[in-house]
């Protein structure tokens, strides 16, 4: 892929929440975050030359729950069954929550 550089003004609170985004490792770079946000206009206004790319968001949403696995002791999991899987499943998501989205969402 070819790379073109430029230079871009935004608000300081976006910038704010970039890096925040970087720091919490939801992103690798800010650059990242930007061609996201282009990617997701250009789907949006011009979907015939640019579809949609599920892969990204099925990539993240892997990466998400291997964090939620490495996050939880596996031999509590061995314990554990049906029911009580999906409450500690959802413990560990309220965690991570609270953890890293609370601060952006309230």
């Amino acid at each position: 892929m070819s790379l073109k550089h430029i230079e871009v003004n935004i608000p300081k609170h976006l910038y704010e929440d970039s890096k925040k985004l970087v720091d919490d490792q939801i992103f690798s770079s800010i650059e990242e975050i930007i061609c996201e946000g282009l990617r997701r206009e250009m789907v949006y206004y011009f979907p015939v030359f640019y579809p949609a790319k599920d892969s990204l968001d099925g990539q993240r949403c892997a990466e998400a729950i291997e964090k939620i696995r490495d996050r939880m002791n596996e031999k509590d999991m061995q314990r554990l069954k049906g029911e009580k899987v999906i409450k500690r499943l959802r413990q560990t998501r309220e965690e991570l929550w609270r953890e890293k989205y609370s601060a952006y969402f309230g």
